[in-house]
């Protein structure tokens, strides 16, 4: 009678997991970043500027449908994204890569300070072309993967507090929001970087 239990107890636990697996699988589609809406598109020229190994899925919570980018950063980091419709971000979870804390932001790379003038040609260009315009605009060096890096904080016009990390060579390593943007602020961006 125990063992009669048991293997129904089992059984049931079977089933109950394998439905449990296959309706998180409906909940869950790979699809291409083409098949994002505008907002989300928009919202991740910034947030994925640089990286790699870039992965879209649009997922079903709550009845609600949402849009998620697993991507890694210049500097190996892995980010799970997830935003809605218009690009406002529900969460961005660190989920592998240096200074990975398991927390929801990563363990900040030691920084220091240092004049426009004391960065290397081509990192300095990319650095003024992408802050122009921009005030409060400081620099820093770090490293990446045990390489020089340089980088910029700065406020944009629209009032958005960024910071963006370079190679010696000018390419973009990482770059963050560290602010909450509205859709107008990006619009405002990316028109003027496009200038």
């Amino acid at each position: 009678m125990k063992k009669q239990f048991l293997v129904s107890l089992l059984s049931a636990t079977v089933a109950l997991l394998a439905t449990a697996s296959l309706s998180h699988a409906d909940d869950r589609e790979k699809t291409t970043l083409d098949k994002f809406p505008k907002g989300v598109k928009e919202s991740l020229e910034d947030q994925t500027a640089g990286c790699h190994d870039i992965e879209y899925y649009r997922l079903k919570e709550d009845g609600k449908t949402l849009y998620e980018t697993i991507f890694t950063t210049g500097g190996g980091n892995r980010w799970d994204l997830v935003e809605e419709e218009d690009g406002h971000i529900v969460r961005k979870r660190h989920v592998s890569g240096p200074g990975n804390t398991g927390s929801a932001t990563p363990a900040e790379p030691r920084r220091e300070k240092v004049d426009l003038d004391n960065i290397p040609k081509e990192a300095r260009r990319s650095l003024k072309k992408h802050a122009e315009g921009s005030k409060d605009v400081s620099y820093f060096k770090t490293t990446d993967e045990g390489k020089d890096a340089y980088g910029a904080e700065y406020t944009t016009p629209s009032g958005r507090h960024m910071r963006l990390t370079v190679n010696e060579k000018g390419k973009v390593i990482d770059k963050d929001q560290l602010n909450a943007a509205t859709e107008k602020d990006r619009k405002d961006d990316r028109d003027r970087d496009h200038k």
